[in-house]
């Protein structure tokens, strides 16, 4: 465990790079970070999916590109209230 406020950092190499965070609630700990919306089309039913998972639908998603040697640090309370991820793109 990083304890209750890391600071994590985000070094890119190479190629440019997407990363995402999306806003959370009542995630830490993380209950039920799955999100199954297979189910249906409907942008209520999906929301309501995501708000039971502990995603903020109210809050877009924060979307940054990470170039070559870019640093992207995190601290304080972003892992408390934000999920991070890097998507696969195509090179």
């Amino acid at each position: 465990f990083l304890g209750e406020k890391p600071t994590i950092a985000s070094l890119s190499l190479g190629c440019k790079a997407t990363f995402q965070m999306r806003r959370m609630t009542n995630v830490w700990p993380c209950v039920n970070g799955s999100i199954n919306t297979s189910s249906s089309n409907s942008t209520t039913n999906t929301n309501a999916t995501a708000a039971a998972a502990g995603v903020d639908a109210s809050t877009p998603i924060q979307s940054f590109t990470l170039h070559d040697g870019d640093l992207l640090v995190m601290r304080g309370d972003t892992q408390k209230h934000w999920h991070h991820r890097v998507p696969k793109e195509k090179g």
